[in-house]
């Protein structure tokens, strides 16, 4: 998993910046320099006990602010799991919006930075980089305040931690369940990113071990049906891939158009997705913020295997 700031349309170019953790491919910090060290305030929240999250419009300064999430995580022997209950973000941020402090929770793997305790926290392009002071722990996250997202109930993102496991998260304000609409459509746009684990294969016309990582980065868009359908339809498309530094399309990693179910009474879609490169497995996702007249913004996460022990995970977040 390593880091990519999302180009297309809203950027005329594009940077990459590398992230050392022992799960993934040789880094060096050397790479995030230039990026100081983040800056814009000097409380990460301490004991405070953090408040629920409800909209990036209402963060109140250097307080800690507790986000519900769904997460899923491939460990180092390529087994995947999925949780939709038990896993949160919690983050601070400054007067100015600098984020000071992340953490992530499941049930399964956590990783916290603060920059009191020397962690790197940089916001670039649409993302920020999470590095602790070890180097041995990093993360992106996508940043709700740059231009190109503009979310405003949720965001989402990825991370790894030394014993082998790499994870990645949706988090943020879930729209009330008797508030999703039974009638009416609408359409979401934004961006999936994750990581890829190999098997013995080419990629890019280069023979990789099984095992290598790669990082992920690609458009996601979904058609939510909230009448007799009760359907999320995604899709993602313009599929990038990087190791080493070297970033690479593959339109074999783009999803399938795939159909998910609504599920009755509860915030919650998912369904089986599949990809160009015969891999198999399913998305979970919820919407995110108010129902005015259908919810502002969805996210989630989604999981894929192949006969090869190939693993893709990813988490995304899209709005209307």
């Amino acid at each position: 998993m390593l880091i990519m700031v999302k180009m297309r349309v809203h950027q005329s170019g594009f940077s990459i910046r590398a992230m050392l953790a022992k799960a993934l491919p040789a880094m060096t910090l050397a790479a995030l320099s230039a990026c100081g060290g983040g800056g814009g305030g000097s409380s990460d929240g301490g004991s405070v006990t953090p408040q629920n999250f409800t909209s990036w419009g209402a963060i109140p300064a250097s307080t800690p602010v507790t986000a519900e999430g769904l997460s899923v995580t491939v460990t180092s022997d390529g087994a995947v799991s999925s949780d939709t209950a038990n896993s949160s973000a919690t983050f601070v941020y400054s007067s100015s919006k600098d984020l000071l402090a992340f953490s992530f929770t499941t049930p399964t793997t956590s990783a916290s930075w603060t920059q009191s305790s020397g962690s790197l926290i940089e916001c670039l392009g649409d993302i920020c980089v999470l590095i602790n002071a070890a180097g041995d722990t990093a993360g992106v996250v996508s940043d709700p305040y740059a231009s190109v997202n503009a979310w405003n109930y949720q965001s989402f993102g990825v991370w790894n931690v030394p014993n082998g496991s790499l994870s990645a998260m949706s988090y943020g304000a879930p729209t009330l369940a008797s508030a999703i609409p039974v009638s009416g459509t609408a359409t979401y746009a934004g961006s999936l990113r994750g990581g890829y684990v190999s098997a013995a294969e080419t990629l890019n016309g280069v023979p990789v071990s099984a095992g290598s990582r790669f990082g992920l980065l690609a458009d996601f868009s979904a058609t939510a049906d909230f009448g007799a359908a009760r359907t999320v339809t995604i899709s993602t498309a313009n599929t990038l891939l990087e190791r080493n530094n070297v970033v690479f399309s593959d339109p074999r990693f783009d999803l399938s158009s795939s159909v998910l179910d609504i599920a009755d009474g509860v915030n919650l879609f998912s369904g089986i997705v599949s990809n160009g490169k015969s891999m198999s497995g399913s998305a979970t996702g919820r919407f995110y913020g108010p129902a005015q007249p259908t919810p502002e913004e969805l996210g989630g996460t989604v999981q894929l295997t192949g006969t090869n022990g190939e693993a893709m995970i990813g988490a995304f977040g899209a709005k209307r």
